[in-house]
């Protein structure tokens, strides 16, 4: 199944979204993350979308626990920067329960626990996205592909949410 056949599927019964982006914009493509959830959320305050929540959480997601517990999300789709293995760009669905603590993600605080403690405190479903970065080397640009697939992933989230 697709990335975005597997993301249809998991948003099917959404009534409340969070959107949650991870990464530093200052190490190239580790910004995906981040940079998707800014790109959705220019998007969201021209349509003004109720029920949907985007945080661009940079580098420290586990500083907006608070923020996400009040907006009480059935679903959370968390935006990373994972490595796995394909070509740089790649979009893949990670299952959280997958995740060992220190795999995939190029920040410190491992995904795995994140999701953990989010379905845990908040009793919302989490879906994990990575992108494959190319570089994540200190101020190195966005690598094209990883943009390419910035926008892949951000249009067809927006599609799903909006019914466009």
């Amino acid at each position: 199944m697709s990335w975005s056949s597997e993301l249809r599927k998991f948003l099917k019964n959404k009534t409340r979204l969070l959107i949650l982006g991870v990464g530093n914009m200052q190490k190239g493509d580790d910004a995906a993350g981040a940079l998707c959830a800014e790109r959705i959320g220019r998007q969201l305050k021209k349509k003004r979308r109720a029920g949907v929540t985007v945080i661009n959480a940079g580098e420290v997601p586990e500083n907006y626990t608070g923020v996400i517990r009040k907006f009480k999300p059935t679903h959370m789709v968390i935006i990373d920067a994972c490595y796995f293995g394909k070509k740089a760009g790649a979009i893949h669905v990670i299952d959280p329960r997958s995740i060992a603590d220190g795999d995939v993600s190029t920040h410190r605080m491992p995904l795995s626990m994140l999701v953990r403690f989010l379905e845990e405190t908040i009793g919302g479903k989490a879906m994990v996205i990575g992108i494959e970065p190319k570089t994540v080397d200190p101020n190195a640009p966005l690598s094209p592909a990883v943009s390419r697939a910035i926008e892949a992933l951000g249009s067809t989230l927006e599609r799903l949410i909006y019914g466009s």
